[in-house]
């Protein structure tokens, strides 16, 4: 397991790369992928060392898992496979 401090160094390159090309780049288009993921990253660190409360993390501002189970459960109207059943 990473320590706290190899988690919060982490988060700060990936906050300062992020911002560095979205102010000073101009925010290169190409670039919008990487930067939606740098974020979720980011709010995964931030969630890790409880700077966010799971409640909020849960929330469709984050990783929205109530929007998540809805589309299992649509996939799982149209499949007949039950999710409950899926193993990874």
């Amino acid at each position: 397991m990473r320590t706290e401090k190899e988690i919060r160094d982490l988060k700060a390159k990936l906050n300062k790369l992020s911002g560095y090309i979205v102010d000073v780049g101009k925010f290169d288009p190409t670039a919008l992928k990487d930067l939606i993921f740098i974020n979720d990253l980011s709010d995964a660190f931030s969630w890790v060392l409880e700077e966010i409360l799971d409640k909020h993390f849960s929330t469709a501002g984050f990783i929205d898992l109530d929007g998540l189970e809805r589309i299992a459960q649509g996939i799982e109207k149209r499949t007949g496979i039950p999710f409950a059943s899926y193993k990874i």
